[in-house]
């Protein structure tokens, strides 16, 4: 359900400076942890709300 992607660089040092970006596979999951079910157009994260929708969908999408 919990998808954690490391960051990609060539340089290496860079690359463990990073944090590692977390991705659910579905948003209800999400909002429940975050205890947030108000409406996406009145979210200030709705930026990542999309991020990880596109994510996920791309990811069930690959798995076919």
């Amino acid at each position: 359900m919990i998808f954690p992607i490391r960051p990609f660089h060539t340089n290496q040092r860079n690359e463990l400076k990073k944090m590692i970006k977390i991705y659910f596979y579905d948003n209800g999951v999400l909002n429940t942890l975050l205890g947030d079910y108000r409406d996406p157009s009145s979210r200030r994260d709705i930026g990542s709300l999309w991020e990880n929708f596109l994510f996920s969908e791309r990811r069930k999408y690959l798995a076919q």
